[in-house]
């Protein structure tokens, strides 16, 4: 399997940050055999927006926490560094978690539906496993807590790469749709 950036797809029960196996890391690169000019023009493409978006400190800070985050050696650490990374970029002092599932589950989902609900519900599970975690009422946490917060992060990086931009959050907030509305209102925010 080839490596490719931000693809969490395995983390076993018995994992471990230094367990090579632990982390499969693959999604934009195509294997050797497939690599055609339309292929390489889309990574060229990826990167180049990739670069731009680093002139954007939030996603700076994003990107920095994200890495932080697959780094560490318990999943705590993983939870509460990946939910940093998700918040450096949409959450502001005194907001409620529902804001920043709501944000989050618009710019994933901008077509609303079944997807933005089940978005929002990830994001709204992932904040209390982290909460649980660092408030001391839990322990160990289970083993798709560091799954999940990573898999979170890495939807919204591969989304910003592909809009270009940090969607802002009041760009997001006039679009957002309270969960349970199937259809959006309004414009998409790509």
């Amino acid at each position: 399997m080839t490596a490719r950036p931000f693809d969490i797809l395995n983390v076993g029960t018995e994992w471990r940050t230094s367990d090579v196996r632990a982390l499969e890391v693959r999604r934009w690169y195509p294997p050797a055999n497939q690599i055609d000019r339309q292929s390489l023009e889309r990574v060229a493409s990826l990167a180049s927006r990739t670069i731009e978006l680093f002139d954007d400190e939030r996603f700076e800070t994003f990107v920095g926490l994200f890495d932080d985050a697959m780094m560490q050696e318990s999943r705590a650490g993983i939870v509460a560094r990946a939910w940093a990374a998700i918040e450096s970029l949409y959450s502001e002092p005194g907001e409620t978690t529902m804001k920043l599932s709501l944000r989050v589950a618009t710019l994933l989902n901008p077509e609303g539906g079944e997807a933005r609900q089940s978005t929002f519900a990830l994001v709204r599970r992932v904040y209390r496993r982290r909460s649980d975690v660092l408030h001391g009422r839990k322990k160990h946490s289970g083993g798709d807590d560091a799954r999940d917060a990573l898999e979170l992060a890495r939807r919204i990086a591969e989304r910003l790469i592909e809009l270009g931009r940090v969607v802002d959050a009041g760009y997001l907030d006039e679009h957002a749709l309270i969960p349970w509305e199937l259809s959006p209102s309004r414009d998409s925010p790509t």
